[in-house]
């Protein structure tokens, strides 16, 4: 499974957050608190039921994504 990484600036966050999509949907969101340093937000997707990834794809793409955060 292949992963894209997106670097992109939201309102509601005071940092660079990191998107990472799965096809057409947005898996997780990686982004820095600056009292608690690196985040990560899951998002289930209504009405799909399990998701299931190859863990080492997701782990990359999260290696990926937390270092293109910096």
């Amino acid at each position: 499974m292949s992963f894209t990484i997106e670097i992109v600036s939201v309102p509601d966050r005071d940092h660079l957050v990191a998107e990472i999509w799965s096809g057409d949907s947005m898996v997780a969101e990686l982004y820095r608190e600056d009292d608690s340093g690196l985040m990560i937000e899951i998002y289930p997707q209504s009405g799909v039921g399990t998701l299931h990834f190859r863990l080492n794809d997701l782990r990359a793409a999260i290696d990926e994504a937390q270092r293109r955060l910096g």
